[in-house]
């Protein structure tokens, strides 16, 4: 009986360990959210928002660039594209095949296409969570990956990108993609090198660390990649 007793106890002391181990990441997770949802509105009549700095990079290299290349526009003709769209900067010098990613987005009206990518910014910031422990060889326990994903949402990058809308947590991810396939597989690794080349303050860099490393592979296939993806979007805005 004594036997059963302290196996009880032991379970019993096991469960709660487990669940104070997990309340730690979720109450984490959900002061970097509810500090985002603060400085936002709510989602009466569509993702508004009360700040006139809350999202201004999605309007300027996400959305609006999107909606002036489907209006038949050069979203880099800078003039223009400020006159025209209710924007404070200049679409900066990403690739082309930007306007392709962010197609769908486009194809929506603002509010909700802010209200999407800011899900998807939030999604993507659990999956750098758990990818960030598996490219270190950690292992990416749910537990772990709270607590990492909860982190980045408070540190001020991760707070920021959720409230101006940056174009990065992608990009971040593709770099990540790029530097663990380099060794094992050269056309991941330059998939996910193509797809950083979207943001070339990501993707020059990354690219050149990647040869004094000896990726030759990689970045052949991520420059093949990137140009086929750019070159016809190119010609057609010139």
């Amino acid at each position: 009986d004594r036997l059963e007793q302290n196996a009880l106890k032991n379970e019993t002391f096991c469960f709660m360990s487990s669940r104070i181990r997990i309340a730690v990441p979720l109450l984490l997770v959900l002061l970097g959210l509810s500090l985002a949802f603060f400085r936002l509105t709510s989602f009466f009549d569509g993702f508004s928002i009360k700040a006139g700095w809350a999202m201004t990079d999605f309007k300027s290299t996400v959305y609006y660039p999107t909606v002036s290349f489907l209006n038949d526009e050069n979203p880099y003709d800078a003039e223009q594209f400020l006159e025209r769209y209710p924007v404070r900067f200049p679409f900066p010098l990403y690739l082309p095949f930007t306007f392709l990613v962010y197609l769908p987005l486009g194809l929506l009206s603002y509010p909700t296409a802010a209200s999407v990518y800011f899900s998807l910014a939030i999604v993507l910031t659990f999956v750098l969570g758990f990818v960030s422990l598996r490219v270190n060889e950690l292992k990416p326990t749910l537990t772990m990956g709270l607590l990492v994903s909860g982190l980045i949402l408070l540190s001020r990058p991760g707070h920021w990108n959720l409230l101006v809308g940056q174009s990065v947590l992608q990009i971040v991810l593709a770099s990540y993609l790029a530097l663990y396939y380099a060794r094992h597989s050269a056309l991941l690794s330059g998939l996910g090198l193509a797809i950083s080349f979207l943001k070339p303050t990501f993707g020059i860099p990354l690219a050149l660390l990647m040869l004094v490393h000896g990726c030759l592979r990689p970045v052949f296939w991520g420059g093949v990649l990137a140009s086929v993806a750019n070159l016809p979007l190119l010609l057609l805005l010139v």
